[in-house]
């Protein structure tokens, strides 16, 4: 699969953990590594022996593997992913197969191309909430600034060599002149020009 690896650097690395759901033909195996690319995996991993060599036909199955997930299941394992993705866990691996009712031991556990495709999007969305931890404004907040800020005015008619006091200059929008934010350092200045009313203060 082509990655980026900065983005492995940068976010969550999603695992789409096939297992042995490839029940050893190759034809799966690839529509696997299909379908975790449409959803936005990073990675698949296999398991390439044979369940049975490893365990007696007579061995009870696990809990996960006699149940099929059902859609409540579905979405508390997403939560916990989608908290660790918050509380900053860089790997998550989740099994996923092509179809719940296959043959295999681990189908029935296993979450759907669909359901892949939106645990992938929302570690995504969660991602892009926390952000980079830089405080910044957004592009809507900034082309607002100027129309939101506000800018020190003249509150009256001002002649030229008039001293600037808490009488004769206020604060309004826009935010196009001297911030409010300088206002101890004009009180007390002289105006070098006659200004009006509502005009900005330069």
């Amino acid at each position: 699969m082509k990655k980026n690896r900065v983005r492995f650097l940068n976010n969550t690395f999603i695992i789409a953990e096939a297992g042995v759901n490839h029940n050893g033909l190759l034809s799966i195996a690839k529509k696997l590594v299909e379908k975790a690319t449409w959803a936005g995996a990073d990675a698949v991993k296999f398991q390439t022996f044979k369940a049975v060599t490893l365990v007696s036909p007579d061995t009870p199955k696990a809990d996960y593997q006699l149940k099929t997930t059902d859609s409540s299941e579905t979405q508390f394992e997403m939560i916990k992913r989608l908290a660790a993705t918050a509380l900053g866990a860089k790997v998550i691996e989740k099994h996923f197969t092509l179809d719940n009712t296959m043959e295999g031991p681990d189908h029935k556990a296993s979450l759907e191309p669909q359901e892949l495709k939106q645990m992938v999007k929302a570690i995504r969305n969660i991602e892009m909430a926390l952000g980079d931890g830089v405080k910044k404004p957004s592009p809507s907040e900034k082309s607002n600034i100027a129309i939101s800020r506000k800018s020190i005015v003249a509150a009256k008619d001002i002649a030229k060599g008039e001293l600037f006091s808490k009488t004769n200059i206020t604060a309004k929008r826009p935010g196009t002149g001297i911030s409010p934010m300088l206002w101890d350092d004009i009180i007390g200045q002289s105006a070098s020009r006659n200004f009006h009313a509502d005009e900005l203060i330069d």
